[in-house]
């Protein structure tokens, strides 16, 4: 009985894997638009075109960017479907598996160009910078070696995206000096990395490749928007 136990539960592991692997197996309707791929269970959405432009606007501004590469983006039919797919990844609208560069969204409307937590949560922000902000993560994956990628300081990551999604808009540079508000974080790490490439000179792919110091950054942040 423990044999066919542990064979089961050997077999429900394969079978998770592969679908990790190849969510494509279980998002079986997909359509392809510029350099975005869009996969989904069943119906895909209509008026995907307008929030994919906006989208890729705003990522071709990257050095990064490679109008040959594409993004797959899989669209989740639900928080649970959401979290099943991206286990063990951080993430409220979107995640990016951090080996094949998926993109998972949590619930998205492209009609509205609105990006969820969840189908029918009241709070919502613009879905092409949540988009955006995720392709950001894809292309600096893409730029650096896997190892790196995974070791790599959260801040670069999450300012990167930041500053290339432009943000929900709800921050200015001197609401830095107000305190450590959790809910600004993306919007301080934004601010850090725009530092480190404007001030500190460096390229986004020599940043993304060096182990450049946070606290060094944001003393200079400060002392550019707080007097000190």
């Amino acid at each position: 009985m423990k044999k066919v136990i542990f064979l089961l539960l050997l077999a429900a592991a394969g079978g998770y894997w592969l679908l990790l692997s190849k969510p494509g197996l279980y998002f079986n309707q997909s359509a392809e638009y510029r350099s975005f791929i869009i996969h989904a269970r069943g119906a895909l959405p209509e008026k995907t075109e307008a929030v994919l432009d906006k989208a890729y606007d705003k990522l071709a501004v990257s050095e990064l960017f490679n109008p040959d590469k594409k993004f797959n983006i899989y669209l989740a039919g639900g928080r649970k479907e959401f979290s099943f797919f991206t286990p063990f990844l951080a993430g409220e609208y979107y995640r990016v598996n951090p080996m094949s560069g998926d993109i998972f969204l949590a619930s998205a409307d492209f009609a509205a160009d609105e990006a969820r937590t969840a189908p029918g949560a009241a709070e919502h922000r613009a879905l092409s910078s949540e988009i955006a902000g995720a392709g950001a993560r894809e292309l600096a994956r893409r730029t650096v070696e896997p190892l790196t990628y995974l070791v790599m300081s959260d801040w670069k990551l999450r300012g990167y995206s930041e500053r290339l999604s432009g943000g929900t808009g709800a921050y200015q540079p001197a609401d830095i000096c107000k305190g450590s508000d959790p809910a600004m974080l993306d919007y301080r790490y934004g601010l850090a990395v725009d530092f480190a490439i404007k001030v500190d000179g460096l390229t986004i792919t020599e940043l993304l490749n060096k182990n450049h110091n946070y606290e060094k950054v944001e003393e200079g942040l400060k002392k550019m928007n707080c007097g000190g």
